[in-house]
């Protein structure tokens, strides 16, 4: 497969593992700190259980994973255990950026003072200039975001492209220094983020969901859909929530697989939310569900004007969700009715992010969006040389991105609040 043929396959499964899954790059002039990649430095509401704070990475752990949590909540709150992560919310300069030579993973993952970023390689940098301080190719040709979780990094890679059907792994890496620790090999590409809950690696592949043992990736169970997982899961209280491109919604038990229910909705399924008892989702076919998290009986729809293909966040009892009809939604969170909308010059089809009551939204008007969670009020707008249409992560005043320019080169860009 050619150089130019692969980074279009790449560009594909990170649109189509999406939802919240989009992958995007962009753009950045510096001088190369690798063969491969370049640098360039310029300048809530309480968890309802126990069980949810768990769910919650622990204290002081940035971004960590996909939508923030293993709820795909992406939205953090403060509790005794977790210093939820903050953003700026006036106007912002671009602290550094770091160039790849293929698509950047749909969200960078934010553990310890190091950024991970899935592109061609598994890069994990410094989040105060972005140096590397290490690569590893065995997570190459990333489709999904990395997860961080005791010391390991957990991400996906392709692991062909000269083949007519390539196949992805799962890795384990030592968060230090990249290491291998260990690899699965799927039955298939995959766009699905992986989400570690009580030790064990949950992600999607092709028509299958897979659960892995989180210390030395042996399979634990695998559950078969009539389409593809793309998805990422959400686990809650002992259940992992996912979508498929079946347009179904599947709950099954996170301990051998069984499923508990399905739901049909009308498009195909990115990753769920899951928060006080509902699994919210946004489908392809311009609807967002809220599913009653027990039994999956339809609670309420709220519908947008176009399809959408990104992960809905929730956060203080309001749903946010983008979509290709130039407006990012705010809606009720428990009876689907609208409280604001805010319109943008084109599509924010990139799932948002939400911390400190601030929504962080990129569109592919090339601009970075934060809002006032409250009632939609812009807070700052940063234009940027890229179409800015992956997910947002937002940790210690700082909003990563990945994007890509009219060229096509990739980059993410790291932002703070100018001085």
């Amino acid at each position: 497969m050619s150089q130019e043929t692969r980074r279009t396959y790449l560009a594909t499964v990170g649109a189509v593992g999406v939802a919240g899954l989009a992958g995007c790059p962009g753009d950045s002039s510096s001088d190369a700190s690798s063969d491969e990649a370049t640098e360039e430095t310029t300048p809530g509401q309480e968890p309802s259980s126990d069980d949810d704070t768990e769910t919650r990475a622990s204290d002081d752990i940035g971004w960590p994973m996909f939508q923030f949590d293993a709820a795909n909540s992406g939205y953090s709150v403060a509790t005794d255990s977790v210093t939820p992560p903050t953003g700026p919310t006036t106007p912002v300069t671009e602290q550094w950026t770091f160039r790849t030579d293929a698509t950047v993973g749909p969200v960078p993952a934010v553990a310890d003072g190091t950024v991970y970023i899935a592109s061609e390689k598994l890069y994990a940098l410094d989040a105060a200039d972005g140096t590397e301080q290490w690569s590893s190719e065995v997570a190459s040709g990333a489709t999904s975001s990395p997860a961080v979780v005791d010391d390991t990094v957990y991400a996906t890679g392709l692991n062909s492209y000269v083949t007519s059907e390539p196949t992805s792994s799962v890795v384990a890496l030592d968060a230090v220094d990249g290491t291998e620790q260990w690899a699965f090999e799927l039955d298939s590409q995959t766009g699905s983020s992986p989400v570690v809950r009580d030790e064990v690696v949950y992600v999607g592949s092709n028509d299958t969901l897979y659960a892995l043992d989180a210390t030395d990736g042996t399979e634990e169970w695998t559950l078969e859909t009539d389409a593809g997982v793309n998805s990422s899961p959400a686990i809650v209280d002992g259940t992992v929530y996912f979508g498929s491109l079946d347009n179904h919604v599947y709950a099954v038990d996170a301990t051998d697989g069984s499923e508990q229910w399905s739901t049909e909705t009308d498009g195909w399924v990115p990753s769920p939310a899951v928060a006080d008892g509902t699994v919210y989702v946004g489908t392809q076919a311009a609807t967002v569900y809220a599913l009653n998290a027990t039994d999956g009986s339809e609670q309420w729809t709220f519908e947008t004007d176009w399809y959408r293909e990104t992960s809905v966040v929730v956060a203080d009892g309001t749903v946010y969700a983008g979509g290709y009809d130039d407006y990012l939604y705010a809606v009720d969170a428990t009876d689907g009715t609208e409280q604001w909308r805010f319109e943008n010059d084109r599509n924010v089809y990139a799932s948002p992010a939400v911390a400190d009551g601030t929504v962080y939204a990129g569109s592919i008007d090339d601009h970075l969006y934060a809002l006032d969670a409250a009632d939609g009020t812009e807070l700052w707008a940063h234009e940027t040389e890229v179409n800015v249409s992956a997910p947002v992560t937002v940790a210690d005043g700082t909003v990563y991105v990945g994007g890509h320019d009219r060229s096509g080169e990739n980059s993410v860009y790291v932002l703070t609040a100018l001085s």
